[in-house]
């Protein structure tokens, strides 16, 4: 409960002990009244007028209430019409809009439109024009083809070649470029518009096919347009069909009002019936009538009633019943009221008190309030001599019996006795309980649920409460970004349960190893900071080396014991920065170059770390703008099978001459991009110009494309392949997908449920770099692979008998046979290997020997031959 609460609650609590004290005073004197003679006419004077006063409180009251019910039917009516024509106008723009979309979705509106519009088809859609103004009560039609200009305008009646500008005042092409935008959604583009003075709503569609899907860009569709002039004969019909009256255009600012548009300014008006104002004719008049003739019936009954004793006998119950309700109230409130003499003695304790405290209440009353209470003396007697009605109440602390402390608030009211203070009264609120919850709320509202760290917002306060010291090389700190490596993973397979599990025992061993004069907080997911106490470069060291030895040992979690390493970045106050978010962003810097280096490393930011950054950064936006603007090209590298010395297929490679730093390997930007998401506009950059490509060539040869890890984690990958076969009309068998055995090991099902797609399709599948991998003997088996291509590692030393590369090859080669699967080896540079893999009964190879990756028209001049160079 708020402490204001309190505080009222308190005072009116001791409003009512003191109202209780005076009713006791109160039926003494009416006791002593009743035995004066004088006091029976005194007392009915007394009630004449209290009685007058209320008739005319009745009369005051009930002219309020009529007058407040007149308001709310006058504005329940202004509601009810506002609410009609909001309605109207929501019929009229549902309608016209479904109508706009039932003739922008139009087959053959489409096929005579797009691209350019055929006149002698718009010459023939009069009639169109003519039904849409006569059953809509339309003003306007008209047609705009993909250059923006107005084909078929149909205003007013009659067909015009007037340009419709000059007929609407607004930005009709801002809404024929959003009507294109829109065209994907099925919805209408919407604008209010200004015809000859009037407001107009223009509705605008671009024109696409109903029963078959949009096979151009929106900025080649027309667009069609509807124009509803708001004028005096569309409003009066309105308003006739509608029961409203005299509904016209107005821009002034009245109550009664419907706003349409802003810009233009266009407003409806209407009057407005006020049965309210009626009802106030008809009432009031009899109200007057009515408090008249009670008056006068009340002030003959009042001079009649001169017996005093009945009046006393009445109060007098009344008093008592009243007397016996309010010590009721007061005796169940939670609070505890007290009174004292004028040297704080205790005199008066209520029930309450024992209730709250466990005291015996009879056992405290003539001890000092100050033994029970503990307060500020001085604040005491400000509060307790105030002349304001309504205080905030004093903090005070007093124990219960069983020792516990206890918070409350103290009000204090000083009784004055012929001008002398004769003693203090109030009250004691208890507000242990509320201030308990609020610290609890408040450690919530601070801490992680999982591990019981620090969040990220305490984190962030604490991390600037130490920054706003002044800090030197010696008093600074250090900021360890932590990040544990291989989390996600672990959290997918067992679930987020003993995920969270997990991170609690991470929390647990992180506080266990910094110890209490360090900081440690959860950021959120699997991020932890940690605010390290003054350190020098040596033990910054070791507190980080240690940190992850630590986290070799295993971490059990669902009967498993887990092996987490640790990823972390540190940066240094004041050293690196003053600024808390400064700090963050560095120490986050130095994390990630520790996760470029691999799992279970730490570094500490330097310059060079943000250069790279910045580097990369830029690099990013080097590959966005080469995407854009089509700077990369491909190359392709030839494969051939070993036993007819025929060229088969070719691999997709991308190059980037990049205008500043010239040819970039695939190596530095391939991982930038999978690491910023922009792998999958490159993936589709690639495979399009790579089937667009492959459909120049001979029938025979297929073309291969590299997947990226990161495609798997991504719902649309089948889609995206479809519909780039759909764009260059590649057959699938010609388009081979080269596939790294990293995205078995990242997401196992989700790829077999992918590759079972995409064979689907009809496309072939091979698994890229074999033998490099963990499971790949498992994989070949589970998954719907056509081919396997050895790594060029396993080559490179094939014609060396000393080497066991011959044994492993022909292993591979066997196994991918008994799978029905081709084999393919990479990486052929002489003669001796290409003839080794010939004995070995290798189906195809790949490599420099056989062809360098070349443009689109070398490798085209070599598919004419179909074989590989004579040379060779």
């Amino acid at each position: 409960m708020p402490i204001g609460h309190h505080s009222w609650l308190s005072a009116f609590r001791l409003r009512i002990l003191h109202r209780v004290r005076r009713m006791s005073e109160l039926q003494q004197h009416l006791r002593d009244v009743s035995t004066t003679p004088t006091g029976h006419t005194e007392l009915a004077r007394r009630s004449a007028g209290v009685i007058g006063l209320l008739v005319l409180c009745i009369f005051l009251g009930a002219s309020l209430i009529l007058a407040r019910i007149a308001f709310t039917l006058n504005q329940d009516e202004l509601n009810r019409s506002q609410t009609l024509v909001q309605k109207v106008f929501d019929a009229r723009l549902e309608t016209v809009s479904s109508t706009l979309l039932n003739f922008a979705y139009w087959d053959e509106a489409f096929e005579y439109t797009k691209d350019h519009i055929d006149l002698s088809w718009i010459a023939r859609q009069e009639s169109m024009g003519r039904t849409l103004l006569a059953q809509y009560a339309l003003n306007g039609v008209l047609i705009i083809d993909p250059q923006d200009q107005t084909r078929f305008a149909y205003i007013k009646g009659q067909l015009t070649i007037d340009r419709p500008q000059t007929w609407l005042e607004g930005d009709l092409n801002g809404l024929i470029h959003k009507a294109r935008a829109m065209s994907f959604e099925q919805q209408t583009a919407q604008a209010y518009f200004t015809v000859e003075g009037k407001p107009a709503i223009v509705w605008a569609a671009a024109i696409r096919p109903l029963s078959y899907p949009l096979d151009v860009p929106a900025e080649r569709l027309s667009v069609i347009v509807f124009v509803d002039a708001l004028g005096e004969n569309s409003l009066s019909q309105m308003a006739k069909t509608f029961g409203l009256n005299n509904l016209r255009h107005d821009t002034s600012n009245t109550d009664v009002g419907l706003d349409l548009s802003t810009e233009p300014r266009i407003r409806l008006t209407w009057d407005v019936t006020r049965p309210g104002d009626a009802l106030l004719m008809v009432m009031f008049p009899m109200l007057v009538l009515s408090i008249f003739i009670f008056s006068f019936i009340t002030w003959h009954l009042l001079r009649r009633s001169i017996k005093a004793a009945r009046q006393i006998d009445l109060s007098h119950e009344a008093m008592l019943k009243s007397e016996a309700r309010f010590r009721d109230v007061a005796e169940a409130s939670s609070d505890w009221i007290w009174e004292t003499n004028a040297h704080l003695t205790v005199n008066y304790l209520s029930d309450r008190f024992g209730t709250t405290t466990g005291l015996n209440v009879n056992e405290c009353l003539g001890k000092s309030l100050q033994e029970l209470l503990l307060f500020d003396q001085n604040e005491f007697m400000a509060l307790a001599h105030s002349s304001l009605r309504h205080n905030k109440p004093i903090p005070c602390r007093h124990t219960d019996v069983n020792g516990r402390e206890r918070i409350g608030n103290l009000l204090v009211r000083r009784i004055d006795t012929q001008g002398v203070v004769s003693g203090y009264r109030g009250t004691v609120s208890d507000i242990t309980d509320d201030i308990e919850a609020k610290a609890y709320i408040l450690h919530l509202s601070q801490h992680d649920a999982v591990t019981g760290l620090p969040n990220r917002t305490h984190a962030y306060e604490i991390l600037q409460e130490k920054l706003a010291h002044d800090l030197t090389e010696h008093t600074g700190f250090a900021l360890l970004y932590v990040d544990i490596s291989g989390f996600q993973q672990v959290n997918d397979a067992l679930g987020h349960s003993a995920g969270d599990r997990i991170l609690s025992k991470v929390g647990q061993r992180l506080r266990q190893i910094v110890g209490p004069d360090s900081f440690v907080a959860r950021l959120g997911g699997d991020e932890f900071v940690i605010l390290t106490a003054p350190l020098s470069s040596t033990a910054l060291s070791t507190l980080c080396e240690t940190l992850l030895d630590a986290f070799e040992q295993p971490i059990t979690a669902s009967e498993q014991e887990l092996r987490l390493g640790l990823c972390i970045g540190v940066a240094q106050a004041p050293v690196d920065s003053n600024d808390s978010q400064e700090l963050l962003r560095l120490a986050d810097i130095a994390l990630h170059e520790a996760k470029a280096n691999g799992r279970r490393t730490w570094r500490l930011y330097n310059a060079e770390m943000k250069k790279r950054i910045q580097e990369r950064r830029q690099l990013e936006q080097d590959l966005k703008q080469a995407l854009r603007n089509d700077e990369l090209r491909l190359v392709f590298q030839p494969r051939f099978d070993i036993a007819s010395s025929q060229l088969i297929g070719a691999e997709a490679l991308v190059r980037w001459e990049h205008p500043e730093r010239g040819m970039l390997s695939p190596a530095v930007f391939i991982p930038m991009a999978e690491e910023t998401g922009l792998i999958v506009e490159l993936s589709d950059w690639v495979m399009h110009h790579a089937c667009l490509e492959a459909n120049r060539w001979d029938a025979s040869v297929f073309v291969s494309v590299n997947l990226s890890c990161i495609e798997f984690k991504r719902s649309d990958l089948v889609d995206r392949i479809r519909q780039v076969l759909a764009r260059t009309g590649l057959s699938p068998s010609r388009l081979e997908l080269e596939i790294t055995e990293s995205v078995m090991i990242d997401n196992a099902e989700g790829a077999r449920e992918f590759m079972i797609e995409l064979k689907r399709l009809g496309v072939k599948l091979s698994m890229d770099d074999f033998g490099t991998g963990y499971s790949s003997l498992s994989y070949l088996s589970q998954y719907p692979f056509d081919g396997i291509k050895i790594d060029r590692s396993f080559v490179m030393n094939l014609a060396d008998p000393t080497a066991n590369n011959q044994a492993i090859v022909k292993a591979i080669v066997a196994l991918g046979q008994s799978l029905s699967m081709r084999v393919t080896a990479e990486g052929v540079e002489t003669q001796e290997q290409l003839d080794a893999l010939a004995t070995l009964d290798c189906d195809q190879a790949q490599g420099y020997f056989l062809g360098r990756p070349m443009p689109p028209e070398h490798l085209r001049e070599q598919i004419a031959a179909l074989s590989w160079p004579a040379a060779h």
